[in-house]
């Protein structure tokens, strides 16, 4: 199958960053796992050849309270919607609670197209709202977007 397999790695103990408030805003997307769809990445972007394609993703989200996310073209006009929005309470007993947010469904480009996801958090401003890192030695992976190319 052709598959692009995209995501936002950092070192091991690096943490996802701070959520903007209130505003619409790119998550990161920094590393190609696998590229068998002729896509590139540059600055947070995917650019597709036209076709159809189904578009897999999963956002993580910390102590940001009601989030949203979507996938969009550069003229920030949407493509899908998240299929869930995430809610992830500030409180003590959810202080170590990450939720996901996914994005899910088939687009079609009829030109070459770059694509990007984006959340709406309603807080944020702590280091790990956008993922917590990791102990362990390695990386740590935060938003991941799979695209297999249907036609």
């Amino acid at each position: 199958p052709l598959v692009g397999v995209f995501a936002d790695q950092r070192t091991y103990t690096t943490n996802g960053g701070p959520a903007v408030a209130s505003a619409w805003t790119n998550r990161a997307l920094n590393t190609t796992l696998a590229n068998s769809i002729n896509a590139t990445l540059a600055a947070d972007q995917i650019t597709l050849p036209a076709g159809t394609y189904f578009i897999d993703a999963a956002i993580p989200f910390k102590n940001t309270g009601s989030t949203a996310t979507r996938l969009v073209n550069a003229s920030n006009v949407v493509l899908l919607e998240g299929i869930n929005t995430a809610y992830t309470a500030g409180v003590v007993a959810d202080a170590d609670l990450t939720v996901l947010s996914y994005i899910r469904g088939v687009i079609t480009l009829s030109s070459p197209t770059a694509i990007r996801i984006q959340y709406f958090a309603a807080s944020g401003g702590v280091g790990y709202n956008l993922g917590q890192a990791s102990s362990d030695a390695g990386f740590n992976q935060y938003t991941t977007i799979s695209i297999r190319k249907l036609n």
